[in-house]
């Protein structure tokens, strides 16, 4: 039998740097390997956000990543307040692919748009970025025209001039401006060697709700890309709030095996190029849904090639693909079994109970109650690894 003890120790030898090789190497170089993947308008589509992930409430990793107070009420209206050990999780998705391009880990009170300024310039030059309301200021949308990356992002009703006309003005359904740096942007601006002045292009669009959106990009041909097309490829930015569903609810990366720093922060070194600090078993989930995308190509195209005699199209259900993985994984990486074999049995697994593709969010989206995701995390949810 091998003991607690002997597992905590030879878990030790084990580096995040192996899942961050494994991820380059069977995942990005995989599928970005030639020019076959799937694309946007020609280019490479990058979704970027950011989530807090739930840590360990112990001393060592609060003063690694610090807290975040909150506060709930019970079904007697009492109300409990506290604190809790988090950190701040950001993702570079391709929701064309399914794969993560870039993430990182930073304490839980970094702002997001700061890991984004490092993350961006570890992207290809045919990326075009989506992005959420978060993220559209002076000095992330230069930072983009410098690197040459072409961008779509979500503006706040509280965000440029330019935008707050077309959230007002029904008449007008784009405009094409000029943003200029003054003041203390200009000098930050000369501090980082920004551009001064940048033009793009805000796009109002309507929901099927009534509720208006407006769209800053870096794309300015009006013939080209049409406000319809922005909207369309805008809903594509749903994907990677799904994979975090994925990651925090059907991989709980937030069961840590480990609670310690040493367990939660194995090394200081870059995951994907990234600068910040970075769970051990983070990066094995990262790994994990690359994988899995690989894997389940040619179960996607076979359901694909179904999806004519139903109504809906289907796709794998990660619940089974990543069942399959668990109980495949050794035969995967030591080749115990031939490779085509061992495909066709996973293949088979993976078009198993199949799931159906879901309408893109076009509504607001609606954040549950406390005691409703409770009773869903203890009478519904099946964890999937």
């Amino acid at each position: 039998m091998v003991t607690k003890s002997a597992f905590t120790q030879a878990r030790r030898h084990l580096k995040a740097t192996a899942f961050i090789t494994l991820n380059q190497k069977a995942v990005l170089d995989v599928v970005y390997g030639d020019e076959n993947y799937d694309k946007a308008w020609g280019f490479r589509l990058l979704a970027i956000d950011g989530s807090k992930i739930h840590l360990p409430n112990t001393p060592e990793i609060v003063q690694e990543f610090g807290t975040i107070k909150f506060e709930t009420t019970l079904n007697n209206n009492q109300k409990i307040t506290g604190e809790h050990g988090y950190a701040l999780a950001s993702v570079i998705y391709d929701p064309l692919n399914k794969i993560v391009v870039d993430a990182c880990l930073a304490p839980a009170k970094t702002y997001e748009v700061d890991v984004a300024l490092e993350q961006i310039k570890h992207t290809q030059a045919n990326s075009l970025m989506l992005f959420d309301r978060n993220y559209p200021s002076y000095i992330f949308l230069a930072s983009l025209t410098k690197l040459n990356r072409q961008f779509v992002g979500r503006c706040s009703k509280s965000s440029f001039k330019a935008a707050q006309k077309l959230f007002k003005h029904t008449l007008i359904d784009t405009s094409i401006v000029t943003l200029k740096a003054s003041g203390h942007l200009n000098k930050k601006c000369k501090a980082l060697d920004l551009p001064e002045k940048i033009k793009v292009r805000f796009v109002r669009c309507r929901l099927s709700t009534g509720e208006i959106e407006v769209l800053v990009s870096s794309l300015l041909d009006e013939k080209q890309y049409t406000a319809q097309m922005f909207k369309e490829l805008y809903n594509l930015r749903w994907g990677i709030g799904c994979l975090y569903g994925v990651i925090k609810g059907r991989l709980k990366v937030d069961n840590f095996t480990g609670k310690t720093v040493i367990s939660v922060k194995p090394s200081r070194r870059k995951f994907l190029r990234s600068k910040n600090f970075l769970l051990e078993d983070f990066c094995a989930t990262i790994f994990l849904i690359g994988l899995e995308s690989v894997l389940t190509q040619r179960a996607s195209m076979q359901l694909f090639g179904k999806s004519s005699q139903n109504q809906h199209r289907q796709t794998v259900n990660n619940m089974v693909s990543f069942n399959a993985i668990k109980n495949f994984v050794i035969e995967l990486f030591y080749r115990c079994s031939p490779l085509d074999k061992l495909m066709k049995t996973l293949s088979s697994w993976f078009v198993k109970d199949p799931t159906y593709v879901k309408r893109e969010r076009d509504a607001p989206r609606k954040k549950s109650l406390a005691r409703v995701s409770l009773n869903y995390y203890k009478r519904v949810f099946k964890p999937g690894f």
